[in-house]
């Protein structure tokens, strides 16, 4: 099968507080509309906000046996993206590893900095007066067109428990994200999805995310304004991700390690929404 047409099995995962069908809902058209018809999609629903536990997660479903016809791509957003990067870069390496990451909104790197703080106090706010009322703050904040974004938290929070979601998001605060040493490490083409508009994932995040992973395609987005990752630029930095997802698959065995370090300057790219 030529290499462009490979079908690929998808790993989606989500951010503390978030769901799996809200990711599910934010990567599947992009997706989709990057390789249509061409996807099947597993996904890891974790409750916990502990960004190791999901990491295991991920490790789990690379150790599964594969078809050598499909490319396994991992996606994941905020706390999901820095668990991608914590199982797929560590040392000792997983003996399975993924033909593409997808990683979304990062929020922080290393240790809890004041974006964890922000959403450790969101969780206490929520314990002390519930995430109705949170919610009712955060939409007097908000502008009309972007209050879509506010309708996705109530779903995604209405499908907690007060304790689970207090819980979570004090969990994801307190945990420890990827060091430019662990995203460095990743050898697997990988885009970058970045805000310019969410203050709770800031863009210098996935810059600086996308300036030293050695094979990797920024793509920056007004996530509020957009209202997920589909739009004209957003799907051309898709489909060149796509492509360089098949440039993989044409390269003899034991030599994929050289074309990964050695043709990022001619991949790598900002893209806008």
């Amino acid at each position: 099968m030529p290499p462009e047409g490979r079908p690929w099995h998808v790993l989606v995962t989500h951010g503390a507080g978030s769901t799996l069908e809200t990711a599910q809902a934010l990567f599947g058209p992009f997706l989709e509309a990057v390789v249509p018809g061409r996807i099947s999609w597993d996904g890891i629903d974790d409750r916990t906000g502990d960004v190791e536990v999901v990491a295991e997660r991920i490790r789990q479903w690379l150790a599964q046996p594969r078809s050598p016809e499909v490319s396994r791509v991992v996606c994941g957003i905020s706390l999901g993206a820095h668990a991608a990067i914590l199982a797929i870069g560590r040392e000792p390496r997983p003996t399975a590893v993924p033909d593409g990451c997808i990683a979304a909104l990062p929020a922080w790197i290393g240790e809890p900095d004041a974006t964890a703080a922000h959403t450790a106090e969101t969780g206490r706010r929520i314990a002390t007066h519930g995430y109705q009322r949170v919610l009712a703050d955060i939409v007097e904040r908000t502008s009309q067109k972007h209050r879509w974004i506010v309708r996705a938290l109530e779903q995604d929070w209405s499908r907690y428990s007060t304790s689970e979601l207090t819980a979570s998001l004090r969990t994801a605060a307190g945990g420890r994200a990827p060091t430019l040493a662990d995203v460095r490490s990743i050898t697997a083409p990988t885009l970058v999805i970045g805000a310019r508009d969410d203050q709770l994932h800031p863009i210098d995040i996935a810059r600086s995310w996308a300036d030293v992973l050695p094979d990797s395609q920024l793509m920056e987005i007004d996530f509020l304004s957009t209202r997920g990752f589909v739009s004209p630029k957003t799907l051309t930095a898709g489909v060149q991700f796509a492509q360089r997802l098949g440039q993989r698959w044409r390269i003899p065995q034991g030599e994929s390690d050289w074309i990964g370090s050695s043709s990022t300057s001619d991949w790598s790219s900002r893209s806008g929404s």
